[in-house]
């Protein structure tokens, strides 16, 4: 046989699983983005003041989110040498590691930023009823760091075990109910009362901490 036509093949394998593998960790990213675009829409629909807030309160979170995120890298380049040396042991302790990592890492960053959401929404030259609706967004949103820190961190453990269709499922998941708190929490109804600004973060909480838990439930390092 041909040895050229073996690597014309070889290079259409390797280009379709790397296709296959990267797709989802593309439109995973998106999802992620899509949550602070949901928000801001919604929010937008309360008038002026709440745009303005979350306008500034949502890249914020956005840009914390996003370095956090970047933290969980480390863990998966750790997991992933040892998933691609077969050894499941070692690729599990480090898992395992990084969730504890990003428990604690959570657990003081929103102790740490909470009592600042204030300072924070002050700095950019805002002030007034801008500042304290931005502020109750931000904070909402540092409380749930402990828990949309895991999340983050087990999404990375699934991708380095070579499953990116996990975190993309768990995102469209996260992104749907999202919305749906959103709405409950943002404008009032089923008995729950309207909190404006602040409920578009209660919804986001509660959505990330659904995907967070079925991710735990799905971890492969657990299994």
């Amino acid at each position: 046989m041909n040895p050229d036509l073996n690597l014309d093949l070889d290079v259409t394998e390797v280009r379709r699983r790397v296709n296959r593998l990267a797709f989802p960790v593309v439109l995973e990213n998106l999802l992620v983005t899509g949550v602070l675009f949901v928000d801001s829409i919604m929010v937008g629909r309360l008038g002026p003041i709440p745009l303005a807030a979350i306008a500034i309160a949502g890249p914020i979170s956005w840009t914390l989110f996003s370095l956090f995120r970047s933290l969980s890298r480390g863990g998966l380049t750790l997991v992933a040498r040892h998933v691609g040396a077969d050894d499941r042991n070692h690729a599990a302790q480090i898992a395992t590691s990084s969730l504890l990592v990003a428990i604690v890492v959570g657990l003081v960053s929103g102790a740490t930023l909470y009592p600042c959401a204030r300072l924070i929404m002050g700095a950019f030259g805002v002030e007034g009823a801008v500042v304290s609706e931005g502020a109750d967004y931000l904070e909402f949103l540092f409380l749930g760091l402990v828990i949309t820190m895991p999340g983050q961190f087990l999404k990375v453990t699934f991708q380095a075990a070579g499953d990116t269709r996990m975190p993309m499922v768990s995102g469209i998941l996260a992104n749907f109910m999202n919305i749906v708190a959103n709405h409950v929490f943002i404008f009032g109804g089923f008995g729950v009362p309207a909190y404006g600004v602040k409920g578009a973060a209660m919804g986001t909480i509660l959505a990330q901490s659904t995907e967070t838990a079925l991710l735990i439930l799905l971890d492969p390092a657990a299994n």
